[in-house]
C-alpha cells in the first residue's frame, strides 16, 4: 500500500505535508482516480479488492460448449479465481462448484467448461433445464500503487489535484500571475495601470514538451484504465463480456 513517505520520495512538493493532512486528501484522490479509470463500478476502487462477476446462462446447460468470457477487471490474481454455477428453481437454490477453467493473459479471456460440474453428457441427451442458471466468477483484482510507474504517475496527478482541491489554483491566483499560459508571449503592456496581453506561441519548445509530457501520462494512465470495457449490472454484481454484448459459445 502506498504511503506518504513513498510519495515524498518521488514528489518534492509534498515535503511539508503531514500525515493528518495527507489521509483525507488521499482518500478523495483515490476515489477520483478510480472514477476516471472506470474502476469505481459499482462502488470499488482501483486498489486490489474482491470482485464478483455474474454471467447469465440461458437455456439448457448441456447446450453450452466452452464459454469464452472477457472479465471486466484487469490485474487479476489468478490464484484467487473461483467459479460456481448457481441454479435457481421453484425447488430452491443449487450451487455447483466449477473447476475446469483457465485464463489466458494474452487474449484476456476466461475459458470455462461447465459440463464436468453439472454432470452432463451431451451425447446422452441429458436434461439440465432449470428456471435460471448463473455462472458466478469471484477473484481479486486491482493494483497496489507502490511500483515505480505508479509512483511517478501519482506524483504527476496527485500534486495537481491536491492544489485544485485546496483552492491553490483559483481565479484570483491566475489574475495575479504575470504569465497566463505555458508558451505565452507578452504582446502588449500598459504601464500606468498594469495590463498585459498574452499570445501563446504554439510552436514554442515549452508547448511542444508540455504536450509530450501530457500525452505520456495519459498513455501511462490508460494502460491501467478499464474505460471502454463492457459491463452490465445484475443486482449488485457487474458482468464483463466481449464488445458484442454476447457470451461466445
Amino acid at each position: 500500500m502506498i504511503s506518504l513517505e513513498m510519495l515524498k520520495g518521488s514528489c518534492d512538493c509534498l515535503d511539508d505535508i503531514t500525515e493528518e493532512e495527507f489521509a483525507p486528501l488521499w482518500e478523495k484522490f483515490l476515489r477520483f482516480l478510480s472514477q476516471i479509470t472506470c474502476w469505481s463500478n459499482p462502488h470499488g476502487t482501483i486498489l486490489l479488492e474482491d470482485r464478483v462477476e455474474s454471467i447469465p446462462l440461458e437455456g439448457r446447460l448441456c447446450d453450452f460448449g466452452c464459454l469464452d468470457i472477457q472479465p471486466y477487471y484487469k490485474a487479476i490474481k489468478l490464484e484467487t479465481v473461483t467459479m460456481e454455477v448457481r441454479q435457481y428453481s421453484s425447488s430452491g437454490l443449487k450451487i455447483i462448484p466449477v473447476t475446469d477453467f483457465n485464463y489466458d493473459e494474452f487474449t484476456d479471456r476466461f475459458y470455462v467448461n461447465i459440463h464436468p460440474a453439472v454432470g452432463c453428457d451431451c451425447d446422452c441427451g441429458c436434461d439440465c433445464d432449470c428456471e435460471k442458471n448463473m455462472l458466478i466468477i469471484r477473484y481479486q483484482a486491482g493494483y497496489e500503487l507502490d511500483t515505480p510507474d505508479w509512483l511517478d504517475l501519482i506524483c504527476h496527478y496527485f500534486t495537481g489535484w491536491m492544489a485544485i482541491a485546496n483552492n491553490c489554483i483559483s481565479v484570483d491566483d491566475c489574475c495575479s500571475q504575470d504569465q497566463k499560459a505555458i508558451g505565452a508571449r507578452l504582446k502588449t503592456k500598459k504601464v500606468d495601470v498594469i495590463s498585459y496581453t498574452w499570445e501563446v506561441d504554439e510552436n514554442s519548445e515549452e508547448v511542444f514538451f508540455t504536450k509530450l509530457m501530457h500525452n505520456y501520462y495519459i498513455g501511462l494512465l490508460s494502460k491501467y484504465a478499464l474505460c471502454g470495457r463492457y459491463y452490465q449490472p445484475t443486482g449488485n454484481m457487474w458482468i464483463g463480456k466481449d464488445r458484442t454484448n454476447e457470451i461466445i459459445v
